[in-house]
């Protein structure tokens, strides 16, 4: 059986490309993301981000640094 951690990440739209990047240096897989959109009650959007579920397997070489 394999030793995971999953982990939940949200950040800005413009930094997704580093945000990423970052973490697939540190050894994480992403399992899914979406770019979630929250609006007001008049229909503008007041805040818009990504929000990403990432594995990462705690048995892979130097997993413990």
């Amino acid at each position: 059986m394999a030793n995971y951690k999953i982990l939940t990440v949200n950040f800005p739209e413009d930094e997704k490309e580093v945000a990423l990047s970052h973490y697939d240096r540190m050894g994480f897989e992403v399992i899914n993301g979406s770019l979630i959109t929250q609006k007001n009650e008049h229909g503008t959007v007041i805040n818009s981000f990504y929000k990403y579920n990432m594995k990462f397997d705690r048995d892979q070489k130097n997993a413990d640094k």
